[in-house]
């Protein structure tokens, strides 16, 4: 993965935002290993966002 993260603020009021983007792996689900294709990962305090997208080939 890379990206950024930005930090702002006081330790008692910090604000923080960033994104990060895959560059290149593979993950599995239900039992199936899939080849990453692309993927990204952005937050911001308390919140985030996850995008993931794989490609899997059946053999035969």
């Amino acid at each position: 993965m890379k990206g950024q993260i930005a930090i702002k603020g006081t330790p008692q009021a910090l604000d923080y935002q960033g994104r990060f983007t895959t560059v290149r792996g593979v993950f599995e689900l239900f039992g199936k290993k899939f080849k990453l294709k692309n993927g990204q990962v952005s937050f911001a305090n308390n919140a985030i966002a996850m995008t993931v997208s794989g490609v899997y080939k059946k053999a035969g």
